[in-house]
Parts: structure tokens; sequence; C-alpha cells
């Protein structure tokens, strides 16, 4: 035989399982250190536009003026200002900053954040007819119009449409919190 333990005895089946529990154990623990690396990697957690370094976020822009306005309230309920903020024009963010609140985009966005109560209705405003009024490049959305349930209506929206047909929201206006005096 030589001088290893055959793989026949139960010794031998016993050092088999034992090499092939091992290296189980080391694929598991490499790929769980490479998901949570990729992870760690890839995601951010830090609060753009705080001077600290965080991500600037590219603008982002919708096909329609209601899909842009949706994820305001989605990124707002979900505390995201980075995201919320990135689908202003510059004009538009700053706005929409001094007409909720004052400081900057991400503080307004985290102050309504604070104000939440349901992240899922809030995330999910409905649309009546007459919510979304379009007149060639121009399109208004007013919250006043709109069914927002589970935190701060966010007032009205004003949109360009760009050259390539997408939508931005280029400016912002404040309307009274019970959407009926004025």
């Amino acid at each position: 035989m030589g001088a290893g333990v055959a793989q026949n005895t139960p010794r031998g089946r016993l050092d088999v399982a034992k090499k092939r529990s091992r290296r189980s154990l080391w694929l598991f623990l490499g790929g769980f250190l490479l998901v949570v690396g990729g992870y760690w990697y890839f995601s951010d957690d830090s609060d753009p536009g705080t001077g600290q370094g965080g991500p600037t976020y590219s603008p982002v822009y919708w096909s329609t003026p209601k899909e842009a306005v949706i994820a305001v309230y989605q990124f707002t309920a979900h505390g995201d200002a980075g995201k919320a903020c990135a689908l202003f024009s510059p004009e538009g963010r700053d706005a929409f900053a001094r007409n909720s609140g004052g400081g900057d985009c991400q503080q307004a966005v985290q102050r309504l954040n604070g104000r939440v109560t349901n992240r899922s209705s809030y995330a999910n405003p409905g649309f009546p007819e007459g919510a979304v009024t379009v007149r060639g490049d121009r399109a208004e959305v007013r919250s006043c119009q709109m069914t927002v349930d589970g935190g701060q209506r966010l007032g009205a929206f004003v949109l360009s449409r760009l050259p390539n047909g997408t939508w931005a929201i280029s400016g912002h206006e404040a309307e009274p919190a019970d959407c009926r005096t004025g």
C-alpha cells in the first residue's frame, strides 16, 4: 500500500471528507468575500453635495413629465438626495431648495424625507386628469392636483423638453400647504 492511508478504510474516507469539507469552506469564504468586497466597492453611502467628497450625479432626464415627478417623490421617500437633485437643472434645483425650506437641494430633500410617514404610498403619487399640463416644450405638474399620501406635497414642477425629446425639471413653484389658499 504505501505510506498513506487507503481511501477504502474508515479513516481514509474520513480524511477525504475532511479535505472536501475544508475545500468547500474555503470556496464559500472566498465567494462570500468577493460578494462583500464587490458590494463595498460598488456601493456608496456618502451624501453627495456636502463638500465631503461624495459623488456628484449626472443629470437624469425622463421620457415624460409624469415619470420625472414620480422619480422626485420616490427618491425623496427613500432619502436619496443626490439622485432626487440630479433630476433638476441647476435653476430648477435652486428653486426647489428655496421653495422647500432653504439651504441646498440635498438639504431640502433630507428635510422632506424626515416628514415622510409612509414611504410606499409617498413614492407612488396619483395623477388624475389635469395634474400634468403640456404646452409645446413646457410642462407643469401641480402637486395640488395629484394624490399624495404619506408625506408632504412637493409643490409645482416646471419641466422643459430637451432637443432629444426627454424632459428636465427646470423650475419649481411653491403651492399652499392646504392647496386651497393662494
